[in-house]
């Protein structure tokens, strides 16, 4: 089966740290998107929460679902009503999977659990949750990831890693909660500074080696790309070099059989 991969559209959003309002509308890019040969979106939820009545009905009437909803939500009590606009969203754009975080407050665990389950409640039964087990989250010490799964214990409960990490750090994660990695976000770095995939692709398909050698076979999203966070950041040579990532790890892909 082959292995999906999506554009994350917060990658050509130059706004993504700063004003967080959005600076482009993906309807106007969908259609390129998936033409170009991505399998889908991962929609950061600011495209849509803060767009315009006419944006938010153009993405809902997109033929393709959007495959992943990209919220950055820390699961707390004070935000309720804010999960409340997501869980709406998510229904309206029937997505499949929503990517969620947590606070970085292991005092709070019980809080963020008890809130992500009461929040899983209002999504569509198909919707899948899945946890990016981020740096500066809870959910990046292995223990409290292993934990907190085996607490909510249903499988709709899945994980997201970093790809292009090394084995020493990708292979622990696998003994940890092996089955529930279903994602990856791509972005390759070197010195603080993004790059494109083909410019190492020894460590490309270091990483791919080693999460299928763990049993992966799930989807991917380009999270991040060359040309993101400098001073000459662009849209349109921004989609360029994701556009290069995503078609440099389907070669890597296909060779891999």
């Amino acid at each position: 089966m082959k292995n999906k991969i999506f554009l994350g559209t917060i990658l050509l959003e130059k706004n993504r740290w700063t004003s967080r309002i959005p600076s482009y509308r993906v309807s106007e890019w969908y259609e390129r998107i998936v033409q170009d040969g991505f399998d889908g979106i991962e929609l950061w939820e600011n495209h849509f929460l803060k767009a315009d009545a006419e944006e938010k009905s153009a993405l809902i009437s997109k033929a393709a679902p959007v495959a992943v909803f990209n919220t950055y939500d820390e699961f707390t009590d004070e935000t309720k009503e804010y999960r409340l606009q997501t869980a709406a969203a998510i229904n309206d754009l029937k997505a499949k999977a929503v990517k969620f975080n947590f606070g970085n407050d292991r005092s709070r665990i019980d809080e963020y659990v008890k809130n992500l389950v009461e929040w899983a409640a209002l999504l569509p039964p198909d919707c899948r949750l899945l946890c990016e087990c981020h740096p500066h989250t809870v959910m990046e010490h292995r223990d409290i990831a292993t934990e907190v799964f085996n607490r909510l214990g249903d499988e709709r409960y899945q994980a997201i890693i970093h790809v292009f990490e090394s084995p020493e750090s990708i292979n622990p994660w696998f003994e940890a909660i092996g089955s529930r990695i279903v994602h990856a976000h791509v972005r390759m770095t070197q010195d603080s500074a993004y790059l494109k995939l083909r410019k190492k692709p020894d460590k490309v398909k270091e990483g791919l080696d080693c999460m299928f050698r763990n049993g992966f076979n799930g989807t991917f999203t380009i999270e991040f790309t060359e040309g993101v966070r400098t001073p000459d950041e662009n849209i349109d040579d921004l989609y360029a070099c994701a556009l290069d990532d995503m078609k440099f790890l389907r070669e890597c892909l296909a060779q891999m059989g």
